[in-house]
């Protein structure tokens, strides 16, 4: 019915092993601490990808390399290049997305579209050719930012 001494002799054994106590302390600190860095390292991340692209940060959450961004303001296209932290927009001249946006100064409309298929004269792409592809629906609109 009850338990007999030499079991709770042999369970106290069992759960006082100190080697294994170390052992599964050690694994747990460890796997604490690889949260911890993980959480500090993607918060530093964030902060970067803030810090750089201040509030063109939801074009960058959004787009993808190969995406066509577009200046409503001044009617510049380019091409989305987009890196780990950073995205340079290629067109006349390739230049990293914070300059390209503000170049003018003012307040941009800008728009980011995604091609449907794959298309082959998107270096040749013009503005009038951007908007008949937009309303033939070759393009889908990703993410419209009007004024920031």
């Amino acid at each position: 019915m009850g338990l007999y001494p030499e079991k709770i002799w042999y369970l106290n054994c069992r759960i006082y092993n100190e080697k294994e106590n170390i052992i599964l302390i050690f694994t747990i600190l460890m796997a604490l601490l690889l949260f911890i860095a993980s959480f500090i390292g993607f918060g530093f991340y964030a902060m970067e990808i803030e810090d750089h692209h201040g509030d063109l940060q939801t074009i960058f959450y959004k787009s993808k390399t190969g995406d066509i961004i577009l200046n409503e303001s001044n009617k510049e296209i380019g091409l989305v290049d987009k890196d780990w932290t950073r995205i340079t927009v290629v067109s006349d001249d390739s230049t990293d997305l914070y300059h390209w946006v503000y170049r003018n100064g003012g307040n941009p409309i800008i728009k980011i579209y995604r091609p449907r298929k794959n298309l082959n004269d998107l270096k040749v792409l013009t503005y009038d050719r951007l908007k008949i592809g937009i309303t033939k629906s070759e393009f889908e609109l990703i993410t419209d930012n009007k004024g920031f």
